[in-house]
């Protein structure tokens, strides 16, 4: 006898092909990238933190040379909070460069409009 598993996959297949930002497992998570190689992870937390708590933060650096690899990822709780960071922020100076902010998860779309995000960066810029 066999198991119906249909149920269980059109969930799934439901709340992944929501539209707009998406949660994290904890909270909301924004990306961040065009940071300046000598960015420190504090440096980030200060300017972010004027929108609400941040529950984590994460700051790549390059494990040879220690600097910087120009992106993180920064989470807050609530998505307001969040959406006010990219707001503010995206398109901004910060250390001398520019920064954009979007959302690090994004439901929804096709896979062509996906696949082309990715190729050209964030909101369309060429990494």
């Amino acid at each position: 006898m066999e198991e119906d598993h249909s149920h269980s996959t059109t969930t799934i297949i439901q709340q992944s092909s929501g539209s707009g930002p998406q949660r994290s497992v904890e909270g909301w998570i924004i990306f961040v990238t065009g940071l300046h190689e000598e960015a420190q992870e504090e440096d980030v937390r200060e300017i972010f933190a004027e929108y609400g708590p941040i529950m984590n933060i994460r700051v790549n650096l390059d494990s040879l040379s220690g600097f910087c690899k120009g992106y993180g990822l920064i989470e807050y709780k609530n998505k307001s909070e969040a959406q006010d960071a990219i707001n503010a922020l995206h398109a901004k100076e910060f250390l001398g460069k520019t920064i954009y902010v979007d959302w690090a998860f994004v439901g929804g779309g096709s896979a062509d409009d996906d696949g082309m995000r990715r190729a050209k960066g964030m909101n369309g810029h060429r990494r």
